[in-house]
Order: structure tokens, then C-alpha cells, then sequence
């Protein structure tokens, strides 16, 4: 039934975007985000706020930022509008699914789901007329953006759509990917995985496994390959093997990628197990 194998994004199936909430689901690197959120509506709290998170996947961080900011004292998201971006129908198909109450729990203005790519986002119409105060691409996903000419062009698209002066972007790499000029990358990049198995919360009797079959450097890009699948009791319904790369950086090169697009790294902040660059004008 499901042993004829799928080349896979990891993210193009029904299945593997609940996968994506599991696996993802434990991770800490939401409390800049939103605190730059509060800090913006407790200085102009009358004033429109537009949020966007770039390669949204599920919804994960506007959750997270909209869970956080509504817990706060004299704090009011009326006039904050939140965007979630992906160019995966799979993953935006379940953000709206299961968000579908959180504009009423957050008591924002609204939150929109739109399928569409980080690299052209000047061209859809809801940028054609709005500006946008806070940009955020979490999870590293900017390392997705390996190909020659990618990293320009999302910048380009950042600077192009940002509140002009004030507009702020939140932007994720893993630390790990971020290689010392000298010493290169953490030798432990490349260390054997061990094979992992996750109960759905979904769909009842169904469980994800998965294997580590390639994991390399070369030059500046990351491949893992790894072996997904998807059983319901004994029954294998779904086999992927997900190909992913992801681009290395250095600081400096985004430094100079940044500065490139008419933009400036404003503070570079630590977290558990990303590095977020805040850049704006």
C-alpha cells in the first residue's frame, strides 16, 4: 500500500505535516519574537501592527507570539494583524486548520494563511498596499535558500516589504550552521542519528518512523537524507525520503548579504539552538 517510496520535502503530505509539529513541537526560540511584538504595541498601541512569519510551516511561532502577548498585562493585539507564509499547500492547509479559533483566542484583527514564496513576496497583492512592521523566519529556514542568488533575493524581498525606517525582520539559523571563519563547522553536525518513532496526536493507530540514511557537509552546503514513514498499526500507508539541504553560513557573509540588500544587522542574539539576527534599516 504505502512501500512504493515518495521523493519528499518533508513537508508534502498530510501526514508529514503533523510530523513537522512533532518533531518540531519541543523547541524554545519564540520569547524574542514575542516580547519585540509586546514592546511594539505597548508604544503605540492604537497604531496598525502587521506581523509576518516567512516559511510559516504550521503556524508555530504566530502560536506561539499571539499565546504570549495575549498573557500580558495591558497588553490588546486589536490592532496587530498577523500573515503566515509557506509555498507548501500541505503545510498552510493544516495552519488553518488547526489555528482555525485563534483569532478569537488572541483577540487580534486577524490572521491570514497565504501559499506563497519567501523569494517573491513583493508580488502578492497583500504587499502591494501594506508595509510590514514585523518579519520573522524561524527555525532556520533561511539555510533553505542554498541555491547561488537565493539569500540576495530574499533580502531583497525583506528590504522591499518592510516598514520603511522602522520595520524589524527576525531572522533564524541554526547555530550549528553558522561556521567559525577559522575553525569551520561543529565536527558534531555530521554525527550518526539514531533511528526515532512518534505517536500520532491525530490520526488514531498511526506512527512516524524515521532513519538518517546520508548526513554530510560539502562546501558550503548541509545534506541529510532521511527515511520517513508512516505506519497505522502494521500497515506501512506512506514511505518518504526526504532529500534536504541547507546552506552554511559565516557571520561576516551575512553581514554582507544584509548590507547588500540596503539593510543593517542590528543585534545578533543567542538562543538554545539558533542564532536570531535582527535586522532592520
Amino acid at each position: 500500500m504505502g512501500s512504493t517510496v515518495r521523493e519528499s520535502t518533508c513537508y508534502d503530505s498530510t501526514y508529514l505535516a503533523e510530523y513537522y509539529d512533532i518533531w518540531t513541537g519541543t523547541r524554545n526560540d519564540t520569547s524574542y519574537n514575542s516580547n519585540a511584538l509586546v514592546q511594539m504595541v505597548s508604544k503605540a498601541p492604537s497604531s496598525h501592527i502587521l506581523v509576518l512569519d516567512a516559511c510559516t510551516g504550521t503556524g508555530r511561532l504566530i502560536q506561539a507570539i499571539t499565546s504570549y502577548a495575549k498573557d500580558q498585562p495591558s497588553i490588546s493585539l486589536a490592532n496587530v494583524e498577523f500573515i503566515g507564509l509557506d509555498n507548501e499547500p500541505h503545510m498552510i492547509a493544516r495552519a488553518e486548520k488547526i489555528n482555525s479559533k485563534l483569532p478569537v483566542q488572541a483577540g487580534c484583527q486577524s490572521i491570514i494563511w497565504l501559499l506563497g514564496s519567501a523569494l517573491d513576496m513583493s508580488s502578492l497583492p497583500t504587499f502591494q498596499s501594506k508595509k510590514v512592521d514585523l518579519l520573522t523566519i524561524g527555525f532556520g529556514s533561511i539555510s533553505h535558500f542554498y541555491q547561488p542568488g537565493q539569500p540576495e533575493k530574499f533580502l531583497e524581498e525583506v528590504a522591499h516589504i518592510l516598514t520603511p525606517r522602522t520595520g524589524i525582520a527576525h531572522i533564524s539559523i541554526v547555530s550549528k550552521l553558522i561556521a567559525d571563519p577559522e575553525l569551520g563547522l561543529d565536527k558534531d553536525i555530521t554525527d550518526p542519528l539514531p533511528p526515532s518513532e512518534h505517536s500520532s496526536i491525530e490520526f488514531p493507530g498511526v506512527f512516524y518512523r524515521e532513519k538518517v540514511v546520508e548526513n554530510g557537509v560539502q562546501g558550503n552546503i548541509w545534506r541529510v537524507v532521511r527515511d520517513i514513514e508512516v505506519w497505522k498499526e502494521e500497515t506501512l500507508i506512506e514511505k518518504n525520503l526526504d532529500t534536504a539541504l541547507f546552506r552554511v553560513w559565516t557571520e561576516k557573509e551575512l553581514r554582507e548579504l544584509v548590507a547588500g540588500a540596503g539593510l543593517r544587522v542590528l543585534e545578533i542574539i543567542p538562543q538554545e539552538v539558533d542564532t536570531l539576527f535582527v535586522v532592520g534599516f
